[in-house]
Order: C-alpha cells, then sequence, then structure tokens
C-alpha cells in the first residue's frame, strides 16, 4: 500500500507542477500580446492626433464629421495614405474623400490601348476572339 500512496503523490506533484508551468506560459504569451495591441493603439491614437492637429493648423476647425472618419481608422497604413494626402491636397473636401476611401488613391479611368475597329466587328473585343461554330456536313 505504501507504494500507491508514493505514486499517488507524485501525481499530483507533478500536476502541480505542470499547471504552474501551464500558468507561467499563459500569462507570459497574455503580457506580450498585451503589450503589442497596446504599443499598436497607441501609434494609431498618435499618428490620429498628429493628423488632426495638422488639419486644425491647415485649414482651420476641423468639421465633427471629419474628425470621427479620422478616429474610427484602425490601420496605420490608412492613416499614413491619408496624411500623405492632407501634404498634396489643397482642399478639406478632398482629404475628406480620401479618408472615405480608406486611404485609397483616386480611381483613374481605365485607358484603352488602341481603338477599336469599326463596322460589324466592333462588338468584339480583339482581345478575346470569338469561336467559330462547327459547320455541319463537312465530317
Amino acid at each position: 500500500m505504501p507504494e500507491s500512496n508514493l505514486g499517488r503523490k507524485a501525481v499530483a506533484l507533478g500536476h502541480r507542477q505542470g499547471y504552474a508551468k501551464g500558468m507561467q506560459r499563459g500569462l507570459s504569451k497574455g503580457l506580450r500580446e498585451g503589450v503589442a495591441e497596446g504599443r499598436r493603439k497607441g501609434v494609431l491614437e498618435g499618428m490620429q492626433r498628429v493628423l488632426l492637429r495638422q488639419l486644425k493648423l491647415r485649414f482651420g476647425p476641423v468639421p465633427a464629421a471629419l474628425r470621427v472618419r479620422i478616429e474610427r481608422v484602425t490601420d496605420a497604413r490608412v492613416l499614413d495614405r491619408i496624411a500623405a494626402g492632407l501634404a498634396q491636397g489643397d482642399d478639406l473636401m478632398q482629404l475628406g474623400r480620401l479618408v472615405l476611401r480608406g486611404g485609397a488613391a483616386p480611381k483613374r479611368k481605365a485607358r484603352r490601348s488602341r481603338a477599336l475597329p469599326e463596322g460589324p466587328a466592333s462588338a468584339v473585343n480583339p482581345r478575346r476572339p470569338r469561336r467559330m461554330k462547327p459547320v455541319r456536313g463537312l465530317y
């Protein structure tokens, strides 16, 4: 009987050690992730603050709607593109449209590289040839 009691104690000790080790790993991982998330949020808030200050200095009071849209942006790259648009833009409304698009560059119209031929074949896409229907009776 003493051997089974010794085995139980060993299992209990192993369980406690494993639990403590798992808790330590979980806490350190959680701490790392929390610090990374805090840094990310801090960078976003700092960029938003600087962007709003630049807008105020350049254009005067920032409209509340634009302020809210800038504060809702959650990607630092988008804020960076908006800041670049601020440096190039002359109009506050143009910058507001840039914020609405998420910092994307203005869309450009697609240009055709060459003119389409005239006549009945002009409706056919020149880059994609039409398939011919098989002729019956030849085979």
